[in-house]
């Protein structure tokens, strides 16, 4: 039976709101916000889809559910049988490819052709930001925020739903129901307590960032024949982003400054930050030397930019007459303050993916890709240009599980896969190509620099290192698995192992493990991994882990028992001098019977450390992890997780004991037969958190900027910039109630 809108009919709804904020520190702002959507089908065929999303918040939306409503929206789609087109904002998410990955939040125009066998795509428009990656090393008792940029770097806002984060390898879904939050506008990610952060953890996160510095387009366009039920499969993906070098977003360049980005190549030059405003301005010049003047006193704006010490020619100072901060010349390459700023390079980045697929059978597939980049980082010089160009290449095979049926006997199952990827020196994707964590995978020299007592300021380990080559550069991968049934229960045998080759470096890596079970009764499984790296000729490292894990069900009680042993090493010369070496056993029980499942478990950690100064092994620390769990199910619904960590440090060793406390705590009501739900939220967790002090700076003349003397919010439109000051980090126990 046809609906009213297979006749054509469009259903059209909308709001419009305002607020009024006033309070002790903030003058009388007004907020609105318009939100309008028509749906409907505009022929049998063909249904059209229209939104519009106005809010006038310089902020971004919060982090703390699965699914983000925009904040500013403008999006229209078309979509009928063999073509849909989209205008407006949208995501592209590109999957089908090794190299060839792109996922971006974008506006601009998107559309799409469904053939028999075949599908085209294409787009083009603007980017909202700029494709970042970071991995961070966790911090014992942390669980956050922890900060996506570098510490001391521009502040950074983070494009809402742009993100995709992993954990030891998992990647993880956000919202406070699940395994993390992140404040977009401050750029930090908060782990929930059912995910407990420790030093060992690893954080791998994607992003896209706002603010910037040119104006920059896109266009993608994506051919696929075939599918993945077809025997053949073949996909090409060509990608482009550039940067327009006439439209700076943050500054506006002089004929000098861009004469100089001309004579840069890819490296980029210093250009002055004063500028000539004539009255207003903090400082005047005599003989080209900047003299604080009084504020608003002097004909130039002045910024000061820090260097390394002996690098600048003024230094900072709390001055007695004027009772300000402000810098002082003292000599050139006696200070370490310069009034430059380094000039933003416009860039252009191509990446061209062709990939295929044949399977002769079911079980059997082979595929192939290659795939070709070129980043020129400053379109404007044609100096450095001889490395803009790089190439990579990926062979795989696979054989699915498959069983072996000698003479017709049922001997069981196997899998086996092999992987080859190569790339070369100056390649670079537009999106993630590499693993996350490949530094722990094959113990890099990141890894080597992150391990050991002490930490720095920054937990970043490597940064922008999942889609940018660093040289040469070939992995091969081998796996595979064998699984039969047995009068014991079912085995399984399975192991893998590979070697990477870098330019000066190599490395190689294998594991195994076998485990048998019998469904929920009892499951034992037993497990090695070993990787020797190297790095040259008098620099080496050796990991070699082992693991044994044991649970069986007797009646309501589930017991388990796991003990776990690792050592990594470093030598320089035959001589120890980095690494670590830990012994790590776990209890636990649990009960289930009926509505009521409880669980506990107790875990012993031991932790030494490689001691350079004596080439030999010292305790780091001694650790213990509580942990309980309590679940009720009827009417009312409770359930309940709480975490004790607690580290006790060796003498002489930086750190301080550490512990730390993670609680949850949910109450589920349910009546009128489904109609009315409530529910109540408890959580205690340990965090870091930093003070910030929102400044407006009056922004140079001509410069664009978005906010008034009053801090309203006025895009483009107004006279000064908004900058957040941070202040030193500090632990805090944070409790959140909700209902």
């Amino acid at each position: 039976m046809a609906g009213p809108l297979d006749t054509g009919a469009l259903r059209v709804g909308g709001s419009k709101s305002f607020s009024v904020l006033i309070g002790s520190d903030r003058a009388l702002t007004l907020e609105q916000a318009l939100r309008v959507s028509v749906s409907g089908n505009l022929a049998p065929d063909v249904r059209v889809t229209a939104q519009l999303t106005d809010q006038n918040l310089p902020f971004q939306p919060e982090g703390r559910s699965e699914r983000l409503e925009e904040l500013d929206q403008v999006l229209v789609r078309v979509e009928s049988p063999r073509f849909d087109a989209t205008l407006g904002d949208y995501e592209v998410r590109f999957e089908g490819t090794e190299f060839g990955r792109y996922d971006r939040e974008l506006k601009g125009a998107l559309g799409r052709w469904k053939g028999s066998g075949y599908e085209i795509e294409g787009s083009a428009g603007l980017s909202k930001g700029t494709y970042r990656s970071v991995e961070i090393r966790g911090v014992e008792g942390k669980q956050g925020p922890y900060a996506l940029a570098p510490t001391g770097a521009i502040a950074q806002v983070v494009v809402a739903g742009s993100e995709r984060v992993w954990l030891d390898g998992e990647e993880l879904t956000r919202g406070d129901d699940n395994d993390y939050v992140i404040d977009y506008s401050a750029a930090t990610i908060l782990f929930n307590p059912g995910r407990t952060i420790g030093s060992d953890n690893r954080i791998a996160v994607d992003f896209q960032t706002t603010g910037d510095e040119y104006r920059r387009s896109f266009a993608t366009g994506r051919f696929l024949v075939g599918g993945e039920d077809r025997p053949f499969r073949l996909q090409g993906v060509i990608l482009s982003e550039q940067d327009d070098e006439g439209e700076p977003e943050a500054i506006v360049l002089s004929d000098a400054e861009l004469d100089s980005l001309r004579d840069a190549g890819d490296r980029r030059p210093l250009g002055p930050t004063a500028r000539y405003v004539e009255e207003g301005g903090d400082y005047d010049t005599t003989g080209g030397i900047f003299v604080y003047a009084g504020a608003d006193s002097g004909a130039f704006a002045v910024s000061f930019r820090e260097t390394a010490a002996g690098e600048g020619s003024y230094v900072d100072s709390i001055s007695a007459f004027w009772g300000e901060r402000i810098f002082v010349f003292v000599g050139e390459g006696a200070g370490n303050y310069e009034p430059t700023v380094p000039l933003p390079l416009p860039a252009s980045h191509r990446v061209f993916a062709l990939a295929g697929r044949i399977a002769p059978s079911e079980a059997l597939a082979f595929a192939a890709e290659a795939a070709w980049s070129d980043l020129d980082r400053n379109v404007v010089s044609p100096i450095d240009d001889g490395d803009n160009k790089g190439g990579a290449l990926h062979l795989a095979a696979r054989l699915s599980e498959t069983a072996l049926r000698p003479r017709g006997a049922d001997a069981g199952t196997i899998e086996i896969g092999a992987d080859h990827r190569s790339v070369t020196d100056h390649f670079a994707t537009l999106g993630r190509y590499r693993e996350p964590h490949r530094d722990e995978r094959w113990m890099t020299a990141n890894l080597r620099r992150a391990i050991g007592p002490g930490r720095t300021e920054d937990d970043r380990v490597g940064s922008d290192e999942a889609f940018a080559s660093r040289g040469e550069e070939a992995t091969t991968a081998l796996d595979g698995a064998y699984r039969r049934g047995t009068p014991v229960g079912r085995l399984t045998l399975s192991g893998e192992g590979g070697r990477l080759e870098a330019s000066g470096f190599e490395s190689d890596r294998w594991s195994w493990k076998s485990a048998i079970e019998r469904g929920d009764r009892y499951r034992a499984s037993y497990g090695e991994e070993r990787i020797d790296s190297d790095e040259s000729d008098s620099l080496r490292g050796t990991t070699l882990s082992r693991t044994a894990e044991t649970s069986a069900r007797i009646s309501v009680l589930r017991p388990s028992l796991g003990v776990r042993r690792a050592r990594r090493a470093y030598e320089k010369e035959d001589v120890l001098f980095r690494g670590t070496r830990d012994r790590d056993e776990r209890i636990g029980l649990a009960v289930a019977g009926g509505a009521l499942e409880a669980g506990g478990a107790v875990t012993f950690q031991e932790r030494d450390f490689a001691d350079s100064a004596a080439a030999d092994w010292r305790r780091w620390y001694d650790g213990r992890i509580d942990e309980a769990s309590l679940r009720w199910r009827g009417p009312v619904t409770i359930g309940g997780s709480y975490t004790h960590r607690i580290l006790r440090y060796a003498e002489g060793v930086p750190e301080g004991s550490t512990r730390s406390d993670l609680g949850r705590l949910e109450v589920r009501h349910g009546g009128m037969g489904g109609a009315l739900q409530a529910s109540w939220d408890y959580e205690v967790t340990t965090e870091e958190r930093k003070s910030r002090e929102r400044l407006l700076l009056r922004a140079p003349a001509g410069a664009e900027a978005d906010y008034d003397s009053l801090g309203n919010y006025f895009p483009g439109e107004g006279s000064f910039n908004q900058v957040i000051v941070e202040g030193e980090p500090e632990a805090v126990i944070d409790l959140e109630a909700g209902a």
